[in-house]
């Protein structure tokens, strides 16, 4: 849930860094370019310095850690993700609320595991969990249910 508003938000942050980047980098080089037409040797100089200090300050300073930070996010997002396969034991009635989204416990046994395991649907999506005893596979994030997926041979 996080992970994916944080994605959006950093990958509006990369694509403001280009814009500033592209935007800072058009002065120094065309004094560069007028320097180098002119002839004026010291200019063209600074010119070119001031370019390449620009250019390499936003993107190490800048740029870098953003996609660093939305890669890290990505590889969270990613490790998060699950499928569950097993039989709903129950649906409980009483919402709670976590991270300001009104939830269901429900629990699911998993017989490859032996074991029971809770994970939570969102209310608004009561309607699409079948009923206790009904063979399920889930996608997950987290121990928060996306959807159900088609059920296979062998749950």
């Amino acid at each position: 849930m996080y992970t994916e508003q944080d994605e959006a938000v950093i990958t509006g942050r990369i694509r403001k860094y280009w814009i500033m980047l592209a935007i800072g980098v058009a002065i120094p080089l065309a004094v560069f370019v007028f320097a180098i037409t002119k002839r004026i040797e010291p200019l063209a100089m600074v010119g070119a310095a001031a370019l390449f200090i620009y250019a390499l300050f936003m993107i190490l300073e800048f740029i870098v850690p953003c996609v660093n930070y939305r890669k890290f996010l990505r590889g969270i997002h990613n490790g998060l993700s699950r499928e569950i396969a097993g039989t709903v034991v129950e649906i409980s009635d009483k919402e709670e609320l976590q991270d300001g989204v009104r939830v269901l416990p429900v629990r699911v046994f998993m017989p490859k595991e032996d074991d029971e395991h809770i994970v939570y649907l969102n209310a608004d999506k009561r309607d699409m969990m079948p009923g206790p005893g009904a063979d399920v596979r889930l996608n997950c994030q987290g121990r928060h249910i996306l959807g159900l997926l088609p059920l296979t041979e062998g749950v």
